[in-house]
């Protein structure tokens, strides 16, 4: 089983989608604010 960063599991706990917000904060070198993390949200999702 994989460890999670403790300061990405803080950020994502409240994340609607917690699992994607892992996914996207453990690919970058620093973990994203929660403005960050609904920009790459959003743009994400209109790539689809």
């Amino acid at each position: 089983m994989a460890q999670v960063n403790s300061k990405v599991h803080k950020l994502c706990i409240e994340a609607k989608d917690y699992a994607d917000c892992l996914v996207i904060n453990n690919k970058k070198d620093a973990v994203l604010s929660k403005d960050e993390w609904a920009k790459s949200l959003t743009n994400a999702n209109s790539q689809l």
